[in-house]
C-alpha cells in the first residue's frame, strides 16, 4: 500500500515530472528512496532479515545517486528502535549495507 501511495506521489508530483525530463541525479534517488521507504515500513511493522537488507541496500543506492539521499538511512535506524521486534542484531547489520550500496 505504501508503495503504490508512493507511486501516485511521484506520478503527479511537478517537479519530479520537470526533472524526470533531464538526465539528473534527482530522479534516481528519489526512486532509491521511494524502494527503501518501502522496506523501511516492512521492518517497522516488524519484517525479517530480507527487509532489514534491502532497506539498507536501496538507502546505499540513494546515497550512491545523490549525496543527501543517504538522510533516508536515519529512518531505517528509526524503524528499528520503534519496531516491535525486540531482536536488534540486523540493526548492525542493515547500517553497514548502505556503506556497500553506496560504494557501488
Amino acid at each position: 500500500m505504501v508503495g503504490l501511495v508512493t507511486a501516485l506521489f511521484i506520478a503527479i508530483l511537478l517537479a519530479h515530472v520537470a526533472e524526470s525530463r533531464w538526465i539528473t541525479p534527482n530522479v534516481p534517488r528519489a526512486f532509491f528512496v521511494a524502494l527503501s521507504l518501502l522496506f523501511v515500513y516492512q521492518v517497522f511493522q516488524g519484517g525479517g532479515r530480507q527487509e532489514c537488507l534491502f532497506a539498507g541496500l536501496w538507502a546505499g543506492l540513494a546515497g550512491s545517486a545523490n549525496y543527501n539521499g543517504i538522510v533516508i538511512a536515519t529512518a531505517l535506524i528509526g524503524a528499528h528502535v520503534l519496531s516491535r521486534r525486540k531482536d536488534h542484531i540486523w540493526l548492525y547489520v542493515a547500517d553497514a549495507v548502505p556503506i556497500v550500496g553506496f560504494l557501488n
